[in-house]
C-alpha cells in the first residue's frame, strides 16, 4: 500500500479535528519545539504531560509532516490521563509569532555514532548549517521585541547558542541552550552514589563547555555544608570526573542516542520560565552569551557561549553569576574550557556566516 499522510486518510476529518489550530497567534501560552526526532518528542510529552503551555505546536525542520503528524495525534490522545489537558498539533515557522517560548532540537545527533569516528566537535560545521537555515526561516515571524524564550537543544550546544543568537538577533537574554545542566545532574547523581546521601543533599556544578572540556568546581562541591572535596580521595574526584566527561557517549554507543535525562532539563527549564514565580528564581548551569566575560583578564578575545551559574525566572535569563567565585585553579582550567569552545566556535561558523 502507497505510505500516506495521516491528513490523506479516509478518516482524514476526525485527525484534522484533533491536530488543527484552536488558538490563535495573539496566544501567548503556545509552545513551539523544532525537530521532532527522539530527544523532541519525548520534550514535547514532558511539556504536554506537566500542562507548561496551553497549546504545543511540533515542526519539522527536515519536511517530514507524517511523521510530526503523527507524534502530535499519540500524545494528543494521552490527554484525557493528562492533570491539564493541552492542545498538540504538527506546525510551521508561523506559529512562532504567538510562541511564549521556542525549543530546536535539530540537527545530526553524534550518540547514535557507534564507531566514534564522528563525534559531537566533528558534527558542528553541519549542524551550524542547519541552524542557519532554521534561523533564518524563523526569523520573519520573531517581533522585533519579542519577549519569547528560546532554548536550544541541539549538539553542540555551545556552539549552536552562540550561532543562533548571531543569526537572528534575539536578545541574549532570552536565549539559552541547555549547557552543562547534564553534566551537573549526572555529577550530582555520581557524587550521591558515591557519599551514600540523597541527590537532594548534593550541591555541586559543572561549567564551561558541555563537552570533554566541561570543568568541576570543587571548591563549590558539599553535602549540607560539608565539602564534598574533603570527603573524597584525589582518584576518586578523578574517577567521577571521567564518568561525568564520557557517560552519555557510553550510552549512545549502546542504545544510539540519549533522550530521557536532556528532555526532562528542557522540562525544567520551561517550568523555570512559564510556571516560576517572579523573585523565585532557579540557579541553573545553561549555556549563555555573558557580555561581561569579555572584561575579565584572559577572556578578552572569548567569544562563545558557556555555561554559568544562572538564575532562570519569567524574563528569562534573569542573573548571570560570573567566575569570581571560582579559586586560582578553577579559573585557569574554565579560561581552558572557555578558549576550547571559542575556538571551535570561530572554525565551525567560518563557512556559514550571518547573511
Amino acid at each position: 500500500m502507497e505510505n500516506m499522510s495521516i491528513l490523506q486518510d479516509p478518516d482524514a476529518h476526525l485527525y484534522a479535528k484533533l491536530t488543527s489550530p484552536r488558538l490563535d497567534n495573539r496566544t501567548p501560552d503556545r509552545i513551539v519545539v523544532v525537530g521532532v526526532g527522539r530527544v523532541g518528542s519525548q520534550i514535547a510529552y514532558l511539556l504536554a504531560e506537566n500542562g507548561l503551555a496551553s497549546e504545543i505546536v511540533l515542526v519539522s525542520s527536515t519536511g517530514n509532516r507524517e511523521k510530526v503528524e503523527a507524534e502530535a495525534l499519540d500524545i494528543q490522545q494521552a490527554n484525557p490521563l493528562f492533570k491539564h489537558p493541552v492542545h498538540i498539533r504538527d506546525g510551521d515557522y508561523p506559529d512562532i509569532a504567538g510562541a511564549k517560548g521556542v525549543i530546536i532540537t535539530s540537527g545530526i545527533a553524534g550518540g547514535a555514532n557507534k564507531d566514534k569516528t564522528v563525534g559531537r566537535i566533528a558534527l558542528a560545521k553541519p549542524n551550524v548549517e542547519i541552524m542557519r537555515e532554521i534561523a533564518y526561516d524563523m526569523k520573519p515571524y520573531i517581533k522585533s521585541r519579542t519577549t519569547c524564550k528560546f532554548i536550544i537543544v541541539s549538539n553542540p550546544v555551545d556552539v549552536m547558542t552562540y550561532a543562533f543568537i548571531q543569526y537572528t538577533g534575539v536578545p541574549s537574554t532570552q536565549v539559552m541552550g541547555t549547557g552543562t545542566m547534564m553534566e551537573t545532574s549526572r555529577l550530582t547523581t555520581i557524587l550521591a552514589t558515591y557519599l551514600k546521601v540523597s541527590p537532594k543533599d548534593i550541591t555541586a556544578i559543572a561549567l564551561g563547555e558541555h563537552g570533554k572540556s566541561v570543568m568541576i568546581p570543587w571548591s563549590h562541591a558539599n553535602v549540607k555544608g560539608i565539602f564534598a572535596d574533603k570527603l573524597l580521595l584525589d582518584e576518586q574526584k578523578k574517577d567521577i570526573e571521567e564518568y561525568v566527561r564520557s557517560s552519555a557517549s557510553k550510552i549512545g554507543a549502546a542504545k544510539g542516542y540519549t533522550s530521557h535525562a536532556i528532555a526532562t532539563v528542557t522540562r525544567e527549564l520551561c517550568e523555570d520560565m512559564f510556571k516560576g514565580v517572579e523573585g523565585q528564581g532557579r540557579v541553573r548551569t545553561v549555556s549563555v552569551l555573558n557580555p561581561r566575560l569579555n572584561r575579565e583578564d584572559g577572556f578578552k578575545d572569548i567569544n562563545a557561549c558557556l555555561s554559568f551559574p544562572c538564575r532562570i525566572g519569567p524574563a528569562g535569563i534573569e542573573e548571570i553569576y560570573g567566575i569570581e567565585h571560582l579559586n586560582r585553579e578553577e579559573r585557569h582550567r574554565f579560561e581552558n574550557s572557555a578558549r576550547t569552545v571559542s575556538d571551535f566556535t570561530k572554525g565551525a561558523m567560518e563557512e556559514y556566516p550571518p547573511y
